[in-house]
């Protein structure tokens, strides 16, 4: 059971540290994404927002088609 202390980002970022990268986490109908494809992905995600000025705590909107 995580702390008391811990937030709901480090618990998850924790417990996906255990997993084989190669595991499948997304099943598409073109495309497996493994949980290192999506690590990977996110990680560049992060950097690009670094890039732009944004950092831990700004709210950043995401627009999207239904």
């Amino acid at each position: 059971m995580p702390a008391a202390s811990d937030t709901l980002p480090t618990t998850v970022i924790g417990m996906l540290e255990r997993v084989p990268p190669n595991t499948p986490l997304l099943v598409l109908p073109h495309e497996t994404l493994t949980y290192g494809d999506v690590c990977a992905r996110s990680s560049r995600l992060a950097a690009a927002l670094a890039a732009k000025g944004i950092v831990q705590g700004d709210r950043v909107a995401v627009l999207l088609p239904n």
